[in-house]
């Protein structure tokens, strides 16, 4: 900051190192708004030919730092703007936290409604301050009282970046557009059509012919008679909610299927009878459908439910008086997509699933058909290999006995075969029946088999089950393969071991299933039997075919144990 003497035409530097935002003549003193607040100076310090001892009474929200030639007054917040009010002989400063008005050296807050008022520039005219706030439209200040003034502006949210007072109008600059407010009646006025954007004038001026602005791309100058004419608007959209959520809004917004309840809050810069101002409007989808609609007088907020997945357009007119007042017409693109049900990518993932399952029936059925295919041929082989070759045994013995007077021998051998039959035909049976495909009937065929046959060749049978479920499913193949391979190691054990005692353990825990056949008879060595003896081979195939594991231990004189696990399925 510099002061120029206009007596000696010298120019001296009054401040340095600070950010200068403001300056008020204030009688005897200056004071200097500041970016950290609030400096005063004497005319004495600037060059000025007057000297007087300063004093100040400064209430404690401020900082006082006073010395020789200057006071350093602040808040440790940014001054705005700095305004001498002669008529109060007061000075009012704008902070970052509000109005204050410093008399007698004592510093208050202007409240408006008992809430601070946010000043970006202040004016002195006619006895009264000129107030624009960043967010609440101008206000009035007078001795006794702080006053609004409702310009009734479609945009309470621009901010007044500066005022400037020309003869008898107050300029008022906003982010967007212009204001002039005639200082004899505090009404707006009509603003003359601008010859360029508002954020490129840097100042105005006028005379009783002419207004001139200054701008970046040179000087303008307009006749007053042309602020008569209307100037049209742009119309501005304020906010957009969706699902009555704001919403940043822009070009070609893409919202999920689920977003389809929007709100339109529209405004245009109409400052005289802005209540009589309503939107035409039309919401245009890929039907093609471009109906207009109207809304209310002072109706600012357009609402749209339940839209269908698509593109949409969205345009709006303003009307005030059956006369269209905006420049053009709004338009905004927006698409609603459409929900997962509905894309391109599930039609396909539910064609591959209907084919995959089609696949995969097709495959059971045949896995079945094969199963069926299966149990008929073995049914057929265990026909033809035991029963068939039985009966016909049969059939021979019974010849040799018509032949021979004694028979008994022969009718002990058909007997015998007869009652083999019988038990083959009743496994068979059982092994079909779908009925027996829990455990509990596992369990007790194998007891009804073991039991009976153990006692008759003079062996105690000792059969513990130890099972979490006992009604668990099991498979037809497994069901059969494992009561097989039971019936293969009791009838090693009655015809191998030569023992008086076999202990015979089943246990199920979740999916395992675990049994143990143990006796107490003569046993083997493990290292010289012969692996490939029939009834070894046969239960070592068998437990391949459930895939399952068997293990057998076995010592000359200290029996046989034989363990087979295998997992249920």
């Amino acid at each position: 900051m510099y002061v120029l003497n206009e007596a000696t035409g010298k120019v001296r530097l009054a401040v340095s190192h600070q950010s200068i935002k403001s300056i008020a003549l204030a009688g005897d003193k200056v004071f200097i708004g500041l970016s950290a607040g609030v400096m005063i100076k004497s005319y004495n310090y600037l060059g000025l030919q007057y000297n007087k001892t300063d004093t100040f009474k400064i209430n404690r929200k401020f900082l006082h730092v006073q010395s020789k030639d200057s006071v350093f007054l602040s808040i440790l917040l940014r001054c705005r703007a700095i305004l001498y009010d002669s008529s109060q002989n007061a000075v009012f400063a704008a902070f970052t936290d509000g109005l204050h008005k410093i008399k007698d050296g004592v510093a208050s807050d202007v409240l408006y409604q008992n809430t601070p008022v946010y000043i970006s520039s202040l004016i002195e005219w006619n006895n009264k301050i000129y107030a624009g706030t960043f967010n609440n439209g101008l206000f009035v200040i007078t001795h006794n009282s702080i006053v609004k003034i409702d310009d009734e502006s479609e945009l309470p949210l621009d901010a007044i970046v500066k005022m400037k007072r020309c003869s008898n109008h107050l300029w008022i600059f906003r982010t967007h557009d212009i204001e002039v407010l005639d200082g004899s009646t505090d009404k707006f006025i009509n603003v003359p059509p601008l010859p360029t954007d508002v954020a490129d004038i840097t100042d105005v001026d006028e005379d009783s012919a002419n207004i001139y602005l200054a701008t970046y791309h040179g000087l303008f100058t307009i006749p007053v008679n042309a602020t008569s004419n209307i100037k049209k608007n742009d119309i501005n959209l304020l906010y957009l909610l969706v699902n009555n959520k704001d919403t940043f809004y822009t070009d070609d917004l893409t919202l999920a299927s689920n977003k389809n309840n929007l709100i339109f809050r529209l405004a245009i810069p109409v400052y005289k009878n802005a209540d009589r101002l309503h939107f035409k409007y039309s919401l245009i989808s890929g039907s093609g459908d471009t109906t207009w609609y109207y809304t209310q007088d002072a109706q600012r907020e357009i609402q749209f439910n339940a839209l269908k997945p698509g593109s949409y357009t969205f345009e709006a007119v303003a009307i005030k008086d059956d006369e269209i007042v905006s420049n053009a017409p709004l338009i905004y693109k927006f698409t609603i997509e459409r929900p997962w049900f509905s894309t391109w990518w599930f039609y396909t993932c539910v064609l591959l699933t209907v084919i995959s399952a089609a696949l995969a029936l097709q495959q059971y059925r045949l896995r079945q058909i094969l199963k069926i295919e299966r149990i008929r041929r073995k049914i057929s082989n265990d026909l033809h290999d035991d029963i068939g070759s039985t009966l016909s045994s049969i059939n021979v013995y019974s010849e040799l006995a018509k032949r021979d007077d004694d028979n008994k021998e022969y009718v002990n051998t058909i007997q015998q075969n007869t009652v083999a039959i019988i038990n083959n035909l009743d496994d068979l049976v059982w092994n079909i029946n779908p009925k027996n495909d829990i455990l509990e009937n596992l369990v007790n065929r194998m007891r009804l088999f073991a039991e009976p046959l153990l006692t008759e060749n003079n062996i105690e049978c000792i059969f513990t089950v130890n099972a979490e479920n006992i009604h668990i499913t099991i498979t037809p193949d497994l069901r059969t393969n494992i009561y097989l391979l039971f019936k293969e190691m009791i009838n090693n054990v009655i015809k191998h071991s030569g023992c008086t005692i076999c202990d015979i353990d089943v246990t199920q825990k979740g999916k395992l299933f675990g049994l143990t056949v143990k006796d107490n008879g003569r046993g083997f060595n493990q290292a010289v039997i012969n692996r490939h003896r029939n009834g070894l081979h046969n239960m070592q195939q068998r437990t391949t075919d459930i895939k399952g594991k068997i293990i057998i231990n076995s010592l000359p004189g200290s029996g046989t144990e034989i363990t087979v696990t295998c997992a249920l399925k």
